[in-house]
């Protein structure tokens, strides 16, 4: 089985180069490409591989669809198939795909309709810019005053979308949320590998590391457990990380992520048992190409 890893054009992280490392025990041959993160011109590989694993966690959908095009010519898969990959990088895409995991969720393209959702939600709102990562581009609006800070993520625009995501501010969020990864079997299905609570800072709102949150160990209820799973089985990554907070006793989804650097994470503590079952379910991939 030959696998062709795509990576972004930089020094590789100590996370990624311990998966390759244990993934050249499990395939027959491994070649490794470095691409810029923005590419839409992806070579042919040599030899022709079984499989790719995308590690750029591309943030253009016009390189993810080259990807996925190199692939479809090649008639293998790709891990993670780029259309999931891309509506977990757009986040407008969770109206549709789990429309009862979110919380209210309104779209806002002017002033005009962040103030509507504004009145709507209660007078405290959330703004998103559909492709924030680690807490930037999210702004809260507690007052009516502050709604040009919406209207600057509208100008600002990280992905030139010309539109934001508004929900309410629900303050059970500021407890901290938990993170969960999980991957997915070749049997069906997905096995929880990992999971901890993220707590913003004294005073802050936002539980990101790079907002100044901090990780905690914490327990996983089976309500969060089973929550988790059927988020995981709509989204169809391969490996998968999600963020999930409580409000007044309702579990709401906040965000997924393809997260194979987050299962390293957790994995250095586990006797290596998590990456065998990532190395278990590729190869299983590469060698029927179907995830089931």
């Amino acid at each position: 089985m030959n696998l062709w890893v795509l990576l972004p054009d930089e020094p590789i992280p100590d996370d990624r180069a311990y998966l390759i490392g244990y993934l050249q025990t499990v395939f027959d041959r491994i070649t490794v490409s470095f691409l810029d993160r923005k590419a839409v011109a992806i070579p042919n590989p040599e030899p022709r591989p079984d499989l790719i694993l995308n590690l750029l966690s591309a943030k253009r959908r016009e390189t993810l669809e080259a990807i996925d095009a190199v692939a479809g010519r090649l008639g293998i898969p790709v891990s993670p198939p780029g259309d999931k990959a891309w509506r977990s990088e757009d986040k407008r895409s969770y109206i549709d795909d789990f429309p009862e995991a979110i919380p209210p969720t309104r779209i806002a393209r002017n002033r005009v309709e962040l103030a509507d959702a504004f009145t709507e939600f209660g007078g405290d709102i959330v703004v998103k810019d559909p492709l924030n990562h680690a807490g930037d581009g999210v702004e809260r609006v507690a007052d009516a005053s502050d709604l040009d800070l919406g209207e600057a993520l509208l100008e600002r625009d990280i992905g030139g979308l010309g539109e934001v995501i508004v929900q309410p501010y629900l303050s059970g969020f500021t407890v901290g949320d938990k993170r969960i990864l999980l991957q997915r079997k070749a049997n069906g299905g997905y096995k929880i590998i990992g999971h901890y609570l993220r707590v913003p800072p004294a005073g802050g709102w936002k539980s990101n590391i790079k907002s100044g949150g901090r990780i905690l160990p914490a327990d996983l209820t089976e309500a969060e457990a089973e929550f988790a799973q059927q988020v995981a089985g709509k989204a169809g990554l391969d490996n998968l990380s999600l963020d999930i907070g409580t409000h007044e006793g309702t579990i709401y989804l906040i965000e997924t992520n393809m997260n194979y650097g987050g299962l390293v994470d957790v994995d250095l503590g586990n006797g290596s048992a998590f990456v065998h079952d990532c190395g278990a379910f590729l190869v299983h991939l590469a060698m029927t190409g179907h995830r089931e």
